[in-house]
């Protein structure tokens, strides 16, 4: 489906826009959050950005290590969503 361009205007419409990637390791979530934003960026001129462990400079063997760490983890993606979320700018949670 194409995007439609009246979606990044912020003005027409009150919307905070949210893509999230989620699915099983090595699957390619990354390469087509990448794909996205550089899409969004490039036809749009949107502002995007892309939240996930390697843009926080975090180690994804240490976050998933066990369930304690994963739950910081968790909860630190989504305070960098939330804190970015506006209707200025496109989200891509990429985790």
């Amino acid at each position: 489906k194409k995007f439609n361009q009246k979606y990044f205007k912020a003005s027409e419409k009150k919307v905070m826009p949210l893509a999230i990637f989620c699915g099983i390791p090595s699957s390619g979530k990354t390469k087509r959050a990448l794909e996205l934003k550089k899409y969004l960026e490039d036809k749009y001129k949107a502002n995007v950005i892309l939240i996930n462990e390697e843009n926080l400079s975090l180690d994804k063997k240490e976050s998933y290590k066990d369930a304690n760490s994963e739950k910081m983890l968790r909860g630190f993606l989504r305070s960098n969503v939330e804190k970015n979320l506006t209707s200025k700018t496109v989200v891509i949670l990429d985790s």
